[in-house]
């Protein structure tokens, strides 16, 4: 057919546009960057506009230079025959070297023992070196790490890696990246009673993972007056296994807390950071009891502070 093409432009004095060995890549798939080891499988569309190619006649995709940085294999066979005017897809598979740097992998059709000819196929490759340094787990924590059943927990995880974290997870379910170092969720305390473990995994973006764990208590509530609170030696028993209710006046106001004065006259502090009470309000306060705080107090959520009056 080539043969009859070249007939006619020499008839008509015209020159020919392609010659008797000729090649046009049509499209490739190699990427421009692979991680050091990687192997991937890449695609070379060429379209014949030259003679018939068939490997009987030697025509192949080949290396150029007869060596390749990123394939062992210096020629890919043509599957069949390739009339002039059709196209063929080669199949190679890429290896990165294990050195990072940038490569140049360079292909053509060649007939051999002939020529070399046609469009080149060049691409430079930027291999990375393999990240095999998992992530770093400073720090879970729960909070409040006591709660009744239901209640709400803010679940804080700080987690950093030398290049770049994809995602950190508890319990399976994804965290929020809320700042430099902190990833975030809120989760709903179990409904048993008792300590609860928290499993915390942190991956990077090269896959690599590291686990973590937390932990809170669910417990029940125990109504306490201040004058309990303050003076009974089984509440600083109860203190790690039970939350405590109790209610009264705020007779005074701090940043971060409150003095609630109980029936009795006496009164409890309570620590409840961005409380909005004032003096005179009638509050009900649900929470841990610290009897080691100075002075001991009901260490409260904001959301288990309420206002009675």
């Amino acid at each position: 057919m080539w043969a009859m093409y070249k007939g006619i432009c020499d008839y008509f004095g015209v020159a020919t546009t392609w010659g008797m060995y000729s090649s046009e890549l049509i499209s490739h798939d190699i990427p421009t960057s692979l991680k050091a080891g990687q192997t991937v499988q890449a695609h070379i569309t060429m379209r014949n506009h030259g003679v018939l190619w068939n490997s009987d006649r030697q025509f192949r995709l080949g290396a150029v230079g007869e060596s390749d940085p990123l394939s062992a294999a210096t020629r890919v066979q043509v599957a069949s025959e390739v009339a002039p005017g059709n196209s063929v897809t080669f199949t190679l598979t890429l290896t990165a070297p294990s050195r990072p740097g940038t490569y140049v992998t360079d292909w053509q059709m060649v007939r051999d023992g002939y020529t070399w000819f046609g469009d080149v196929v060049r691409q430079f490759v930027v291999v990375e070196a393999v990240d095999s340094v998992p992530p770093e787990i400073a720090f879970v924590t729960v909070t409040p790490n006591m709660a009744a059943p239901g209640d709400s927990l803010l679940v804080e995880v700080d987690a950093t890696d030398d290049r770049s974290l994809a995602s950190v997870t508890v319990e399976g379910l994804p965290m929020s990246h809320v700042s430099d170092r902190i990833w975030s969720r809120t989760i709903s305390a179990a409904a048993g009673l008792g300590e609860h473990p928290l499993a915390v995994t942190a991956t990077d973006t090269s896959g690599n993972t590291t686990p973590a764990s937390g932990a809170y208590t669910v417990a029940s509530i125990l109504w306490a007056s201040s004058q309990s609170l303050n003076q009974d030696d089984i509440i600083a028993l109860l203190a790690g296994q039970y939350l405590f209710s109790t209610w009264g006046r705020v007779t005074s106001v701090t940043v971060d807390g409150f003095a609630l004065q109980g029936a009795s006259g006496e009164t409890v502090q309570v620590r409840a950071p961005g409380h909005t009470f004032g003096q005179g309000h009638f509050v009900a306060a649900r929470g841990r009891w610290d009897g080691n705080a100075t002075p001991p107090a009901l260490i409260c959520q904001p959301q288990h502070v309420r206002r009675l009056d």
